[in-house]
């Protein structure tokens, strides 16, 4: 399953009709208007995206049996879209142990703060960031807040990268939240790590 996953993502049939049904289904099931399968900009970061993420992807095959099943099953249990599986390969390659350079830690990523807020605990002798399980249901439980406060899986994606305030900000700066609108690269709405996140998210889901 990860192999295919992964000869998938390098090696797609972009002129397909499966292919664009699984494009399409990926955007309808994260709430992204359908015209967004032809955005430019997306459409010329795509290869670059994979280019610079092939191994990422490669590296991330070691933990793939070993967490996706779970990760998966969490989300249906819980009701969130299969496609937030690609939103922990972006954050951690999947990778339980993972700590970036910000101290986020785990397969989601989570800050203390955050995590503590959803009541993971961490302490001198215990860190629940890194259980795979507690993580994974505290990260749905935070996205579906994110979703029941900006009504869209996409934004809620947006909003778990960049933070509420940051969102609500440049929703209200845009005058709109379709995607298209808020990634444009000239009015930066958002950081480009943010605009690369979901592109990254989507690539993968592809």
């Amino acid at each position: 399953m990860c192999f295919l996953i992964c000869f998938n993502f390098l090696f797609a049939q972009i002129n397909t009709p499966e292919f664009y049904e699984r494009q399409m289904n990926v955007l309808r099931n994260l709430d992204i208007n359908p015209s967004f399968i032809s955005d430019l900009i997306f459409v010329q970061t795509q290869q670059d995206i994979k280019s610079k993420h092939a191994q990422t992807l490669i590296d991330s095959m070691q933990n793939f049996s070993k967490v996706t099943p779970m990760i998966r099953k969490i989300l249906a249990q819980q009701e969130v879209p299969d496609e937030i599986l690609y939103l922990a390969m972006v954050e951690s390659g999947l990778k339980t142990h993972s700590v970036s350079n910000a101290k986020a830690v785990g397969v989601w990523q989570f800050m203390q703060p955050t995590a503590r807020n959803l009541g993971l605990r961490i302490d001198a002798y215990v860190d629940e960031r890194r259980d795979p399980v507690k993580s994974t249901y505290a990260a749905t439980n935070y996205l579906k807040e994110l979703k029941e406060e900006f009504g869209k899986w996409y934004l809620a994606l947006l909003a778990y990268n960049c933070g509420n305030g940051k969102l609500r900000q440049a929703i209200k700066q845009a005058g709109s939240d379709d995607l298209s609108v808020l990634l444009n690269p000239d009015k930066k709405y958002l950081s480009l790590e943010t605009r690369n996140f979901i592109r990254k998210i989507l690539t993968l889901a592809f």
